[in-house]
């Protein structure tokens, strides 16, 4: 169950992005279009952002595998049992889904949308 709550705050993690809490920085200014989601934030510049994304992505798919094996072995364990156990493969089970399916949406969005939304996040 652990892996699989990792799993999900990794994802929450790439879904939001990156941004500087520090609005100073030379050549880095703060959104001002208010129709941009980004409105009110420093966008970190886009290549820490690519290698953020790529190591974070990376921690994902490593923890992937490793729960997709720890859920098999419990399934293996529990063939022929009832209980609290089934909860908790069931529970870790959704949590993976649903992680799989945001990350789809994320990684679609960004081939369907490629041309509407510049760095900054307002029309061009």
């Amino acid at each position: 169950m652990q892996l699989s709550l990792k799993l999900w705050t990794a994802n929450r993690l790439l879904m939001k992005g990156w941004e500087l809490v520090v609005n100073n920085i030379s050549g880095l200014d703060m959104v001002t279009d208010t129709e941009s989601p980004l409105y009110g934030t420093v966008p970190a510049p886009r290549v820490l952002q690519n290698q953020l994304d790529r190591n974070l992505e990376s921690y994902i798919a490593r923890f992937e595998t490793v729960l997709l094996k720890e859920l098999q072995k419990a399934m293996r364990r529990m063939r022929d049992r009832t209980g609290v156990e089934w909860t908790i493969i069931f529970t870790a089970t959704v949590i993976l889904l649903h992680v799989r399916e945001r990350d789809i949406w994320r990684l679609e969005h960004w081939v369907v949308h490629r041309d509407e939304v510049s760095f900054y996040g307002s029309k061009r």
